[in-house]
């Protein structure tokens, strides 16, 4: 399996005002924080427009993400398949959305750090151990039959350290989200294991959400609300615990990369632990920290998984459910 690393201008445009809007909870406010306080506020006109844009993006929402339309090799594409997919108006209203905001986006704009980045990606993601990430994925998860995964690059203004990913735009596609990354530091190891936790989304995701539907009915899946921040159905949230037990942070990576993730969450048990038991008690959780106490509870199970050759079971899962505080699955 290989990974390509590409850039494209209008994914990185899309990107830039989808997160604007902040049409999902999934949207980075951080990044928004950075974007405009290197600019003035928004116009009246960027306002009653991003509005407009935020309303078509949840109608489509991750459904038909059109994301998708602005994620392809050939940046002259990307126009023509939005206009197969958007109604006229909607068309309409997306080529003056993006006239809008090209002054603010050529302002922060910078190719120069991706083609950069593109580089030192590429250059890790055929490193050796990548082989042998891929046979303890399939001894854990199975096989599967992606053989080739574009990663866009989409820039962001946060701290270098901070990198994000998505796995919604296409079979074999996925997203990273990153600034500069430079050659021997932690961050490019971290770039990588993001790329990975996306790569088994793209890869595995159907399997572990058939494997969960196995264990607990979809009936009793909608009659459980997990008390996060970040709504996210139980499905979901399972799904997530699971790859993020193997990466960015968990076993895998902790096996593999020089950055020590394990080491770090154990530093900072206290504070995961104090939120876990907020969750326990039915009190709202910021499940972006809630999942550092999940890493370090499933640890030795998944090292005792892949150690073994076992793949992941019934039980593997239910020891996730216990974690969550559901015992009962039918």
């Amino acid at each position: 399996m290989k990974f390509h690393v590409l850039i494209n201008r209008w994914a990185n445009f899309y990107f830039f005002i989808a997160n604007l809007s902040e049409w999902h909870f999934s949207c980075r406010k951080r990044y928004n924080f950075f974007w405009l306080a290197a600019d003035d506020k928004f116009s009246k006109t960027e306002k009653k427009y991003l509005k407009i844009f935020k309303k078509i993006l949840l109608k489509y929402h991750f459904f038909r993400y059109l994301g998708i339309l602005f994620s392809t090799k050939l940046e002259k594409k990307d126009w023509i398949e939005a206009a197969k997919l958007l109604n006229k108006n909607e068309y309409k209203t997306f080529n003056k959305v993006f006239a809008i905001f090209e002054q603010r986006f050529n302002k922060i704009w910078n190719p120069t750090i991706l083609k950069q980045n593109a580089k030192i990606l590429q250059k890790e993601l055929k490193s050796k151990y990548c082989k042998e990430i891929q046979k303890d994925l399939k001894i854990f998860l199975g096989e599967n039959k992606i053989k080739q995964v574009n990663i866009y690059l989409l820039k962001h203004p946060a701290e270098n350290w901070y990198l994000a990913g998505g796995a919604n735009i296409g079979n074999n596609k996925l997203t990273l989200e990153c600034n500069e990354l430079r050659p021997n530091e932690a961050s490019v190891e971290l770039a990588a294991a993001t790329v990975w936790h996306e790569f088994i989304h793209l890869a595995y995701q159907q399997k572990i959400e058939k494997e969960i539907n196995r264990i607990i009915t979809v009936k009793k899946q909608k009659q459980i609300n997990l008390p996060l921040i970040q709504k996210r159905s139980l499905k979901e949230a399972l799904s997530e615990i699971i790859i993020f037990s193997l990466f960015p942070k968990g076993y895998l990576a902790d096996k593999y990369l020089h950055y020590q993730p394990y080491k770090k969450i154990k530093q900072q048990l206290n504070e995961y632990l104090k939120i876990y038991k907020q969750f326990r008690k039915g009190k709202l959780a910021d499940f972006n920290v809630l999942r550092f106490y999940f890493i370090y509870k499933l640890y030795p199970l998944t090292k005792k998984y892949i150690q073994n050759k076992k793949q992941i079971d019934e039980d593997y899962i239910k020891t996730v459910l216990k974690y969550l505080g559901i015992k009962k699955t039918g």
